[in-house]
């Protein structure tokens, strides 16, 4: 699967980017907003660009773009802070016009949505039930050749500048969506400024008529407006990878620009951890976000389950980045001089839209519960699996089924720690070994399985879900491969079989009294002595150092100038004279992690 832009999609992004540049440097505050998009001409311009057109199938004037294309340019519009109705009518309007209208209405609307001609807007929520959109009051009642409609929405986006509302409402049989022009007879909108800096209504309809074809279509709306809702989410998700893109660059450069006690904000630690996780956050937005923009034409079941998880994820990820950003900027940040408390107000707007984070949360866990399910009870894969991984999905089945013993599930659950005891994990990893299956991760050479992104994909899942024993990363994970990349001949030849057997128990020697986070400033020195490192010092917070016989550690070898220069890795036997262990017992009353003292220890400089 190619996850790069093509061609026409760098061209999308680039054009959009320059355009909301242009446009809304000095057009970003929430008045912008207030006046209709017709009113400054952008949205003629919109239609010239081609972006009204840009999800509308080709057949009926579009450019059949999909859900990739869109997002390119929603980000832009969220870098920007873009005023702009653009979701409501190009994604949201026309997708439940494609999706619930017959091809007349199709034929008939979606042409003059491309060409900038009709806005519209969707009137879905109602009090006391804003993220359902099936919990309506809303009645439709059939008239003589035609309908009557009775309810009330709120919270209608963009209503003032639509020229026709799209409207749910219940009919006898099921629910249905009708075109309600903007002036109609008994339909009343009372406009209202919205947190994000938009437009919206609250929209009363009182005894109103329309025409038989009013109705889109005229089977159930359900499934149109759920397809539509969860594009719409997906849009919306990108547009808020925007917004937070410009607030972790805007941060950024504030903080290297702004100096106190006489050096910028950017040289203090605490501040670069604070942009180092705006940054993670970013990228786990962008992540989920590209997910689900691969999974919109998807089943419903997928689509749903990738559009709400990215709608909780990026809630959550955007919030944080957005209150950080006014936090680092001081002051200035809460007011209106600079512009990241309107961000902020939109980040705000975007997490109520369609639903909040924890309706997202329990709407992904319903969905994941209502899938289809294999005879075994697991969830269906939404990957490509071939015949053979199928297979192999089996025998890891089977394998799991005759080596997980009922004593080794049982404990596992019992297990508090993030990984288990050697007396639970050691058991599961021989039987791994004796597979050949402990070190997906290595290199078949090594002692790795050789296995794609796939099959591992796959052996880890059917490992969580049945349950098996949680093996200590810190031999398998992490002084494994830096003895596969780093250490010679005769290391990897004494270590690598001896790690995958589980015939040695690995501690991590980092964090020291007042040397946790900044290692640079470790204490723990080792001096060489002909064949030997001598080593003094201590470390502390070592987990699992009561069971281990051997420790990978950072130790001081040499004093320069540059505190992160002079340190080494060391493998240290941990039976050797010495050494001594104290536990540390946590507030659960665990013993899970020590203080390790080293006096005079000799090491010798093979290491074994």
């Amino acid at each position: 699967m190619n996850l790069g832009f093509t061609d026409e999609q760098r061209l999308l992004r680039d054009s959009a980017e320059r355009f909301v540049t242009d446009t809304f440097t000095t057009e970003r505050r929430p008045d912008a907003a207030a006046a209709d998009d017709d009113a400054a001409g952008l949205w003629a311009r919109y239609a010239d660009l081609g972006w009204l057109a840009l999800p509308i199938a080709e057949r009926h004037g579009g450019l059949g773009g999909g859900a990739r294309e869109v997002a390119i340019l929603m980000e832009a519009f969220g870098r920007g802070l873009a005023p702009t109705a653009y979701l409501t009518t190009a994604v949201l309007g026309a997708a439940l016009i494609a999706e619930a209208g017959d091809a007349a209405q199709q034929a008939a609307l979606l042409p003059r949505i491309a060409a900038g001609e009709l806005r519209l807007a969707f009137a879905y929520a109602e009090r006391g039930h804003r993220d359902d959109p099936f919990a309506i009051d809303t009645s439709a009642a059939p008239t003589g050749d035609g309908w009557t409609l009775n309810g009330q929405k709120i919270a209608v986006l963009d209503a003032p500048s639509a020229r026709q509302w799209i409207v749910s409402a219940r009919t006898a049989e099921d629910i249905g969506l009708f075109l309600v022009p903007a002036g109609t007879a008994g339909a009343t909108l009372r406009a209202h400024r919205s947190v994000g800096g938009g437009r919206a209504g609250e929209l009363t309809l009182s005894n109103v008529r329309l025409p038989k074809d009013a109705r889109l279509g005229d089977g159930d709306a359900r499934a149109a407006i759920t397809a539509a809702i969860d594009r719409a989410l997906i849009a919306l998700c990108a547009e808020a990878v925007g917004m937070v893109d410009h607030l972790l660059a805007a941060t950024g450069a504030y903080t290297r620009m702004r100096e106190q006690f006489g050096r910028p904000l950017s040289a203090n630690q605490v501040v670069r951890h604070r942009l180092a996780d705006m940054a993670v956050a970013c990228e786990e937005a962008r992540a989920v976000t590209l997910s689900a923009t691969l999974k919109a034409d998807a089943a419903a079941p997928a689509r749903g389950r990738a559009a709400s998880a990215a709608k909780a994820k990026v809630g959550a990820c955007a919030r944080f980045v957005a209150e950080q950003a006014v936090q680092l900027h001081g002051a200035m940040g809460v007011t209106d001089e600079l512009d990241i408390g309107l961000y902020l107000r939109r980040v705000m707007a975007f997490e109520t839209l369609f639903g909040g984070t924890d309706h997202h949360h329990r709407r992904r866990i319903a969905l994941a519960a209502a899938s289809d399910r294999d005879a075994d009870g697991a969830a269906t894969a939404e990957l490509p699996f071939t015949a053979d991984d199928l297979a192999f999905q089996r025998e890891v089945r089977d394998f799991i089924a005759s080596h997980l013993t009922a004593d080794l599930k049982r404990a596992q659950a019992l297990t508090a720690s993030v990984f288990s005891e050697p007396d639970v994990s050691g058991p599961w990893q021989r039987a791994l070994h004796r597979r050949g299956w402990v070190a997906p991760a290595w290199p078949a050479e090594h002692g790795g399985t050789g296995w794609t992104p796939v099959r591992r994909w796959i052996f880890e899942t059917e490992c969580a879900r049945a349950g098996t024993p949680s093996l200590s990363p810190l031999g398998l994970r992490m002084v494994g491969p830096v003895i596969i990349r780093f250490g010679n001949a005769d290391q990897k030849s004494f270590y690598l079989p001896r790690i995958l057997s589980g015939a040695d128990y690995w501690c991590q020697g980092y964090s020291e009294p007042g040397s946790g986070s900044d290692l640079a400033s470790l204490k723990t020195r080792a001096v060489r002595d002909g064949d030997h490192y001598v080593v003094n010092g201590t470390k502390i917070w070592t987990t699992h150092a009561h069971h281990a016989n051997r420790m990978f550690a950072l130790v001081r070898t040499a004093d320069t100038p540059r505190k992160q220069d002079g340190i080494s890795f060391l493998l240290i036997d941990m039976t050797l004279p010495g050494i001594t262990i104290r536990p540390i017992q946590t507030i659960g009353g665990d013993h899970e992690v020590n203080q390790v003292f080293f006096d005079d220890v000799r090491v010798p400089l093979t290491c074994p």
